[in-house]
């Protein structure tokens, strides 16, 4: 028979189990396509428990077990409000996760609160299946201000809407978008087949088969590009050994490899090893 565990109270459930649930599937909290940017995020006073990202929005995700408190909200704004000062080119969200909300009383705050920023409050419920030794999780949100907030991209001195493309990322990043291109052909070798390009405003990702598929995700910084691959939990050595044998190197490993390329990838061990990693890396 299913039946309804707490988390707070079951022996090896904790809110790092409900936030590590949480960074191996971001989709599950009905959010949309997300990837994890960030885990353990350290601030001035505290650490964010969970950085998500998609489609120029970013989730400042807390994570609780029990109802939802007074500690646990005050963090989740602060969290918001310091990502949101730090990043101005993104969008951000506050999200809370938590056991218990309606009957908490500060569902009202929280009401009040979504009426001056974007905020998610989502249950999360943890059930406990016959036969079966692991404990699933189902979410449901209680709490979704973000149509109040939503807002394009646009030219803040002129106001003059603009869509990210390929005119856009050049303008950004000039030279540097040669390698761009050549990284969109280790990315249609890997997967196979030509991928299409979905520009963003912070990023380049892409699209298989009219899907977004954020596996592999492109930055500009000041060298060249940075070539994101999502991992599937904690820094793998041998991946790592994989990147540095190819003479490739690293931005600090955050949920994903992100490695340096400073120039246009020809024919060659650091190509092939970004193709065979992208290959292990697709779901």
């Amino acid at each position: 028979m299913v039946s309804v565990v707490s988390i707070k109270q079951s022996s090896g459930l904790d809110e790092y189990w409900l936030q590590d649930r949480i960074a191996a599937e971001p989709a599950i909290l009905g959010l949309g396509n997300l990837f994890v940017r960030d885990k353990e995020r350290v601030q001035n006073f505290g650490r964010l428990d969970l950085l998500l990202e998609g489609d120029d929005v970013r989730y400042c995700v807390e994570c609780m077990c029990g109802p939802l408190d007074a500690d646990h909200l005050f963090r989740a704004v602060s969290y918001w409000l310091h990502e949101k000062d730090r990043h101005p080119q993104y969008q951000h969200v506050a999200v809370l996760v938590a056991e218990d909300v309606q009957a908490s009383r500060f569902y009202g705050v929280v009401n009040l609160l979504g009426q001056v920023m974007p905020i998610v409050v989502i249950q999360a419920i943890a059930l406990s299946l016959p036969d079966q030794s692991d404990t699933a999780l189902i979410f449901n949100k209680a709490i979704d201000t973000r149509d109040q907030f939503a807002s394009v991209i646009d030219d803040r001195e002129e106001g003059v809407f603009k869509t990210p493309d390929r005119d856009y990322w050049t303008s950004k990043i000039g030279d540097r978008m040669a390698i761009a291109d050549s990284l969109f052909d280790v990315l249609s070798e890997a997967h196979g087949s030509p991928v299409e390009v979905n520009y963003k405003s912070a990023y380049i990702g892409f699209k298989v088969h009219g899907r977004v598929d954020n596996t592999v995700l492109l930055y500009g910084y000041a060298k060249g590009i940075k070539f994101e691959i999502r991992a599937y939990g904690d820094e793998d050595p041998c991946v790592t050994e994989a990147i540095n044998q190819a003479g490739l190197a690293q931005f600090p490993f955050n949920g994903r490899y992100r490695i340096k390329v400073d120039q246009p990838l020809e024919p060659g061990p650091q190509r092939d090893t970004l193709v065979a990693l992208t290959r292990s890396a697709l779901r």
